[in-house]
């Protein structure tokens, strides 16, 4: 689905890891806050679409550093995004 609509809108860059999540946790860029989901399900959609073998550990990196970039804020089991995605 995601290179489908790469392709439909002519995007240029390919999602990075993050975004995957991103778009995972957000449910496509719909919600700006919730809890997170199972993150080996979301380690399993992020495997499926960029092919990396991303475990949970890995998912819980890039939580982290989502964080870092002050991008979202994760409390425990809750998210909530710091600015816009997409």
């Amino acid at each position: 689905m995601l290179r489908r609509a790469m392709k439909e809108h002519a995007l240029e860059a390919i999602p990075s890891a993050s975004d995957i999540v991103l778009h995972a946790i957000t449910d496509a860029g719909n919600r700006r806050s919730g809890e997170l989901p199972d993150l080996s399900c979301v380690a399993q959609y992020r495997d499926y679409v960029n092919k990396d073998g991303a475990t949970e550990a890995d998912v819980r990196a890039t939580l982290a550093e989502l964080q870092r970039d002050g991008l979202l804020h994760v409390d425990g089991t809750s998210w909530k995004l710091l600015r816009d995605f997409p």
